[in-house]
């Protein structure tokens, strides 16, 4: 197997980054799938979740695996589509006061690498 793989990309790098590049499709793909506008917060974070979920299940080990080869930086800028959804649903939950308001939408210093801990 190593051999057939290695013969369509230069290393584990280049493997790793187009398995990241084809991640990055799923998510946005996903993402732009969503039905928009949801009525409320809490109907669009679980159309998040739920359009999310397979792309997530399917990648994991990509996640866990990526920021040792490609870097944090890299990862957080392939997540940042998701990232920045979320935060943007939460905010918005915590105007309409269905989300708690006591933790800030994306706390500082927020890395999504640190989940596959």
């Amino acid at each position: 197997m190593r051999r057939t793989v290695y013969d369509h990309f230069a290393g584990r790098s280049a493997l790793i980054e187009g398995l990241v590049a084809e991640a990055a499709e799923a998510l946005r793909h996903a993402l732009a799938a969503m039905p928009n506008p949801a009525p409320d917060a809490v109907t669009a974070m679980t159309r998040f979740v739920a359009a999310l979920w397979p792309v997530g299940d399917r990648y994991r080990t990509l996640l866990r695996l990526s920021p040792q080869d490609l870097g944090a930086e890299r990862v957080d800028e392939v997540l940042a589509p998701a990232r920045d959804m979320a935060a943007s649903i939460i905010a918005q939950g915590q105007q309409q006061g269905v989300f708690r308001t006591n933790v800030p939408p994306e706390p500082k210093g927020f890395c999504w690498h640190s989940w596959s801990a």
